[in-house]
């Protein structure tokens, strides 16, 4: 699977960003750090300018179904999968600080 980026003001392709396993069910960006979630139960953090994966985040046991880059707390990272978690990562170092479980199969979070 990949990810095509593109600058939309010139409308040329920057970067094909290869990597997952599976199709990739969530995204989040800010400058020029892209964080992407898939079906093959990982988590990778990219620079956008080199299209390098910058980390791989392994833990969930199912797809991953949604990400939240945290706006205050830059270096943190909140994933939900359909393992029933969420997890709490630590974008510098690839870490993974919280596990929550949820009995619910379906949960949204948002950050203020």
């Amino acid at each position: 699977m990949y990810l095509q980026i593109w600058n939309m003001s010139t409308k040329a392709s920057l970067q094909q960003i290869r990597g997952h396993n599976g199709g990739i069910w969530a995204l989040q960006y800010r400058g020029n750090l892209l964080v992407t979630g898939s079906c093959d139960k990982t988590i990778r953090v990219w620079d956008m300018r080199t299209g390098e994966t910058v980390h791989e985040l392994v833990g969930h046991s199912s797809t991953v179904r949604c990400l939240q880059l945290h706006k205050e707390e830059k270096n943190l990272l909140v994933s939900g999968s359909r393992d029933k978690t969420l997890r709490v990562w630590q974008l510098d170092t690839g870490v993974c600080r919280y596990t929550l479980s949820v009995c619910e199969t379906r949960f949204f979070f948002f950050f203020r």
